[in-house]
């Protein structure tokens, strides 16, 4: 839903992102890609010196162990990877996605798939939840600028600062905030109306 993805946005980040206000992509944590003449493999150049909220280091092989989370998960996202039929890193800092079928759109579906810690699936995956998704459920570990501080079902979510975001924090951008969830429309107004 829209206030999912509002969080999502915010403390996850894809290979590549869109232009503010375009359909254009552009790198986000890939510094690049390429595609093969016959449209079947994609390869990503990935973006170093980078790090997830827990402090984990971005490489080829925590985009593999995302990208192959999404697909195991089959759900959300992975509606977007119909044509997959491999991904694979091809040293530290290279990721090739190999398709069964040329899918033009797959550029466009890459910011979308939200790049996650493997080191929080790693420490909070069970034998029940491989995929670690009840950790995840309420907690967060993507390389955004922002991170979850507080989450409490159906009522907030609190978000601050990633003080180790990539990117420059330009002047006057929100260090923080929070989403305030009410279902209650009258309530709603008066929260607007109260400030």
């Amino acid at each position: 839903d829209s206030d999912t993805l509002q969080f999502v946005r915010g403390a996850y980040e894809g290979l590549l992102e869109y232009v503010p206000g375009s359909t254009t992509v552009r790198p986000a944590l890939a510094t690049s890609y390429s595609v093969s003449p016959d449209g079947l493999t994609y390869t990503f150049q990935i973006r170093q010196g980078v790090v997830f909220h827990d402090g984990a280091k971005l490489d080829a092989s925590a985009v593999v162990t995302s990208l192959q989370r999404i697909q195991e998960i089959n759900q959300g996202p992975a509606s977007l990877l119909p044509q997959i039929k491999s991904i694979t890193a091809s040293g530290p800092s290279t990721v090739v996605i190999t398709l069964a079928s040329p899918y033009a759109f797959l550029p466009g579906v890459m910011p979308w798939l939200p790049i996650v810690s493997p080191d929080a699936i790693a420490a909070h995956k069970t034998s029940s939840d491989p995929h670690a998704g009840n950790w995840f459920a309420n907690h967060a570990a993507g390389t955004g600028p922002y991170t979850l501080e507080s989450f409490t079902p159906t009522s907030k979510i609190s978000m601050g600062q990633n003080k180790h975001y990539w990117q420059t924090w330009k002047a006057g951008t929100p260090t923080g905030g929070d989403m305030t969830l009410n279902a209650n429309v009258a309530t709603q107004l008066e929260l607007l109306q109260s400030g």
